[in-house]
């Protein structure tokens, strides 16, 4: 396998790229492979973990484990901010934290990518509410786009969150009224 095709194994011990660490030949790597599709920032984490701890699956699952926290942590906090009652927020960041289908990304480490792409998503969301709130300034902006190229850089579904971003504001921001300039 020569991990420049969708025909190799998602099994990260046998990539060479991501079994190296971060060093200048697998950071170029990861921002130029297409394996399924761009995902840098995946593999530059798989890396990262690696340089630090070695190929020890624990340390992977651990990662995988407290971005999983933290993403539980920011989507409480983005219902807060949209001022959902305490009690229906902590609920829904419970059953988001428990989901079948969320403790899968944290349990399979190659599925970085979904934990990865929910913190920098609810971490836009959050950005936003604040250039919303708290003043539209260039410097807020450019934070919440930031953390929109980060999330592509994870997984490709992120291009959904400028559709939500439109419903938060028409939903919960009370933004119907604007001009979209």
């Amino acid at each position: 396998c020569d991990w420049s095709s969708d025909v190799c194994s998602s099994d990260l011990t046998a990539n060479p790229y991501v079994a190296q660490g971060l060093t200048a030949e697998s950071v170029k790597w990861a921002l130029t492979t297409q394996f399924q599709y761009w995902q840098p920032l995946v593999f530059l984490s798989h890396q990262a973990v690696v340089t630090l701890f070695g190929m020890d699956p624990a340390a992977h699952h651990l990662v995988n484990a407290l971005l999983h926290a933290v993403n539980a942590v920011l989507f409480f906090l983005v219902l807060l901010r949209l001022r959902f009652p305490l009690w229906a927020g902590a609920l829904a960041a419970m059953f988001f934290a428990w989901h079948p289908l969320r403790a899968e990304s944290v349990a399979w480490v190659s599925e970085r990518k979904d934990v990865l792409v929910g913190l920098f998503w609810f971490a836009a969301i959050l950005a936003y509410i604040d250039w919303v709130e708290r003043g539209r300034t260039a410097r807020r902006y450019a934070l919440v786009v930031l953390l929109f190229a980060l999330a592509l850089m994870a997984k490709p579904v992120a291009v959904t969150l400028p559709a939500v971003l439109l419903l938060i504001d028409w939903v919960w921001l009370n933004r119907r009224g604007e001009s979209l300039g």
